[in-house]
């Protein structure tokens, strides 16, 4: 399915069930249904605020509310973090997989069909799968490189003062 064909699908959904429950249809909700199709992976509820604070006036509460309406509807799946939960779009997407960096939270796509085939072909016992989603928690490259630099100097600091110590 295209974006603009996911968008207005997911749009209408959003619509139907609004005006089935006899709520509002506000342009606010609209803009982070919208914005949150746009993004390419996955992002934290004040990424989403940062991004539409641009661009449309809304409030955090907007934001947190319409995330809780979104995952009602299975528009958007909540990928708990180390630090804050992650949220991703979900309709129209069949398999996702992230990857989560436990120290600085960046979350990236990756692909591997190794585990698309296991997960496609795994019988499920009284369950039908919709979407998948895999998150491989870690530290990525740029804060595991940051950790060594910093163990290094401390160790640096602790033979020196050693040194210091043992020279008195």
């Amino acid at each position: 399915m295209e974006q603009k064909d996911v968008q207005q699908t997911v749009k209408d959904i959003l619509t139907q069930y609004l005006v089935q429950n006899q709520m509002r249809c506000t342009p606010e909700r609209y803009a982070v249904l919208r914005c949150i199709y746009e993004q390419k992976g996955p992002f934290s509820a004040q990424q989403l605020y940062d991004l539409l604070d641009q661009t449309y006036h809304v409030t955090r509460a907007t934001i947190y509310n319409s995330l809780d309406l979104f995952l009602t509807l299975g528009l958007v799946i909540r990928h708990p973090g180390h630090s804050m939960a992650l949220y991703e779009k979900c309709y129209g997407v069949r398999d996702h997989f992230v990857q989560i960096c436990t120290h600085c939270g960046r979350a990236t796509d990756f692909r591997s069909q190794v585990v698309t085939n296991s997960l496609t072909t795994t019988h499920y016992s009284r369950f039908r799968p919709e979407h998948i989603a895999v998150c491989v928690y870690g530290i990525c490259s740029k804060c595991q490189a940051r950790l060594t630099r910093q163990q290094k100097k401390y160790l640096k600091s602790k033979a020196s003062t050693q040194t210091s110590i043992s020279k008195h």
